[in-house]
């Protein structure tokens, strides 16, 4: 199963003065996703999964349109570190994406530059 979900989810994350950048808990910051699960009518797999995430992120605001063109799909190695975008995918096992964290066998992650923000989730039953 492959779907997309469309949007940047940089908003997700916030950053404490004394902490470090932490997913939002918010409702409000999630509701744009979880309306866009929901349309999709995805019934909970079980295991065992392979699930392989391709987080597309936005170009730096301050690059020129020279670099952002050269930076358009190469791996996106600054700002939002893989350890946060970990937490978005549990966001989507509480929405009832998959059903339970042991049942994902293997896990594929990438991040990459785009002037598309969104999510891409290929989900297989092995």
């Amino acid at each position: 199963m492959k779907f997309v979900l469309v949007g940047d989810i940089s908003p997700l994350f916030i950053k404490h003065k004394s902490e470090p950048l932490v997913f939002h808990k918010s409702e409000k910051c999630r509701i744009n996703y979880r309306n866009q699960l929901e349309e999709l009518q995805i019934e909970p797999l079980h295991g065992p999964l392979h699930l392989e995430v391709t987080f597309y992120l936005p170009l730096p605001l301050k690059s020129n349109q020279t670099k952002k063109k050269a930076l358009q799909g190469l791996p996106h190695t600054s700002g939002t570190k893989v350890t946060y975008l970990l937490q978005f995918i549990e966001f989507l096992r509480q929405e009832g994406f998959y059903h339970d964290d042991c049942s994902v066998a293997s896990l594929e992650v990438r991040k990459v530059y785009s002037d598309d923000p969104r999510t891409e989730f290929t989900l297989v039953e092995l």
